[in-house]
């Protein structure tokens, strides 16, 4: 290996000539509209030696204070925190493009929708996505006897005509259809997403700041139809779909910024490579922040890492056999053992690793220090493990000898146990805002907006979390789904009952019960016996004995009459026919029938 004067050489060879270069990263894209891209104008130092020198991590500290921004402040309910992102001015937009797109493509008896409405289209697509989820939507609609197991009223009692809720569905659009496209917007694949796309991320960058540290990782979109920029991704719990390239923060996932695949970009990206491209764009605005960015061996390298440490972001990840990685030199190094390690330093800035576990990982990192040697391996039975704490540099694993399952405690480097504990912010934020996949979709555009609305809801959850106490002192966690529930609850209002295109006034689901829907289902026929009690007889006589508790049964004005018909739906006795009254229909047309 080179020695410590090779590792002065090559510190001056690195000069701040070169620093100059590397600050030219994002005025790289702005040179574009003068002339032909031509990629990242920053090359790694010619002699890149590596060296097993200790050195301590000289970083600075986070100069952001996470959480809401100013121009977030705190709401009143759960749809003003999601309309911090997807604001009224949007909603609005999108009505009037449903509109225009319902009148170009000929529908036929289209009736002008409004904000009112579609606020309730986007609370039943959010129920429809993972509250309430039936195989194909037309079982929301079900109103036969033999289907009243599966019957969904409340939904009937948002859209009471389903030819209406799939006309919206059919001619909702999110871009002017009146608008003359450009060249550019006729290449452009995402053209149909791109306006709501573009504000929803905006929205995402200005309201937020993480913590210190976020991960950079791949979401995915679910969609299996013809589309160029579909990928494959067979690591990933979706296999099949749209790509998201997110930034994240790794405490509570909250999205910082996305980037959607649109397949391979033909422009050169200069020795930073097409991923270490991404990495600078998902960073772009995030300059000398100081930011702790991990992220997995798609992305990782040293000139990305060099880059970043320019603008003041450090860089922490797993890695591959990278250009300017001393991977061979470290593979020379024998571990033989769980927890061995070996290292090397570049510059006293960068540090590559090699840990043994079951096998061998590498990783690089401008964040972590050269690590201290550990002790070795100790093996111990599980059942006599306890409840011990171990060092922060150690994990655990079961392994079996002699037949026996027993606790191996290995050194860990801090390095690794940072990487697992701050890589999972994208997977924890594409889990939280998975699109369910169940029901066949042909229009890709659709998927991807359900997910921007899972993405816009999650995030408003996170920044109410600042505002307001998600675990309170013996209270129930306010959870994710408590949060859905009632934001689809303030989407609707009071849209059934005021949107000019009902057909009729309908009550809400508190007040209508099953007994009262769809009358024309409950038909009368000859139960078994005929020793039943009329239900509307009983009800009248035991709420008269209760407003009345002095009086005797015998002198009680209603009887408990015994009927022999019932109704087929309810299951219920009633009379039919009796002197005075018809509990029958009282029964199916009154709320409170036994007055």
């Amino acid at each position: 290996m080179s020695s410590s004067e090779d590792d002065q050489s090559s510190e001056d060879e690195f000069s701040d000539g070169e620093e100059d270069v590397l600050q030219a990263i994002f005025d790289a894209e702005d040179e574009e509209e003068e002339g032909e891209f031509e990629g990242f104008p920053i090359r790694l130092p010619e002699n890149m030696n590596w060296t097993r020198t200790e050195f301590e991590a000289n970083i600075e500290d986070y100069s952001l204070q996470c959480g809401p921004k100013e121009n977030a402040p705190r709401q009143e309910s759960a749809l003003g925190y999601f309309q911090l992102f997807l604001e009224n001015r949007l909603i609005e937009q999108i009505t009037e493009f449903t509109n225009k797109n319902a009148v170009a493509k000929g529908a036929v008896d289209w009736k002008r929708t409004t904000t009112a409405e579609i606020k309730a289209l986007l609370a039943v697509t959010i129920i429809s996505n993972d509250l309430l989820v039936v195989p194909r939507d037309e079982r929301y609609f079900l109103s036969g006897g033999n289907t009243s197991l599966f019957h969904t009223p409340g939904m009937r009692n948002i859209f009471s005509c389903r030819k209406r809720y799939f006309n919206l569905k059919k001619y909702v659009s999110f871009v002017d259809p009146e608008h003359e496209k450009t060249e550019d917007e006729a290449r452009d694949v995402l053209y149909k997403i791109r306006n709501i796309t573009r504000t929803i991320n905006q929205k995402f960058f200005d309201l937020y700041n993480c913590h210190e540290s976020v991960s950079v990782d791949e979401g995915m979109v679910p969609f299996k139809g013809r589309l160029k920029i579909k990928v494959r991704m067979p690591d990933k719990p979706v296999k099949y779909g749209i790509k998201l390239f997110m930034l994240c923060d790794s405490s509570n996932g909250y999205c910082k910024k996305f980037d959607v695949y649109v397949g391979s970009d033909e422009r050169n990206a200069g020795n930073l490579g097409k991923t270490g491209k991404t990495v600078l764009n998902l960073l772009q605005g995030l300059e000398n922040s100081h930011h702790r960015v991990y992220m997995d061996n798609f992305y990782t390298s040293p000139i990305l890492f060099l880059a970043m440490k320019n603008i003041g972001l450090y860089g922490c990840g797993t890695v591959r056999n990278r250009k300017g990685f001393p991977m061979n030199e470290l593979k020379a190094v024998q571990t033989r053992q769980r927890g061995d390690i070996a290292w090397l330093s570049w510059n006293g800035s960068m540090l590559a690793l090699k840990w043994k576990d079951r096998k061998e990982i590498f990783a690089l990192s401008t964040i972590h220090s050269s690590p201290v040697p550990r002790p070795a391996p100790r093996v111990r039975d599980i059942e006599d493990s306890g409840d011990e704490e171990g060092d922060d540099a150690t994990v655990t694993r079961r392994v079996k000898e002699r037949g026996q399952w027993r606790q191996l405690t290995i050194s860990c480097p801090h390095l690794i146990k940072d990487y697992n504990k701050f890589m999972g912010g994208v997977d924890l934020h594409d889990q939280m805002t998975s699109v369910n996949k169940s029901k066949k979709q042909m229009r890709w555009y659709m998927r991807m907006f359900v997910k921007l609305l899972q993405m816009c809801v999650f995030n408003a959850y996170i920044i109410e979390s600042h505002y307001k106490a998600h675990q309170g002192h013996g209270h129930r966690k306010r959870d994710l789904l408590s949060f859905k529930q009632e934001l689809c609850i303030q989407l609707i209002g009071d849209f059934p009952s005021t949107h000019e295109n009902s057909h009729k006034r309908r009550r809400s689901s508190n007040e209508y019960p099953e007994r009262m829907d769809g009358v024309g289902e409950h038909m009368v026929c000859r139960g078994d016996g005929n020793d039943h009690r009329c239900a509307v007889c009983l009800k009248k006589q035991q709420e008269f004995m209760r407003m009345n508790r002095g009086v005797s049964k015998k002198d009680c004005p209603f009887k408990d009459r015994k009927s022999t018909f019932k109704c087929m739906k309810c299951n219920v006795y009633l009379c039919i026919g009796k002197e005075g009254s018809n509990c029958f229909v009282d029964y199916h047309s009154r709320l409170q029938y036994w007055l």
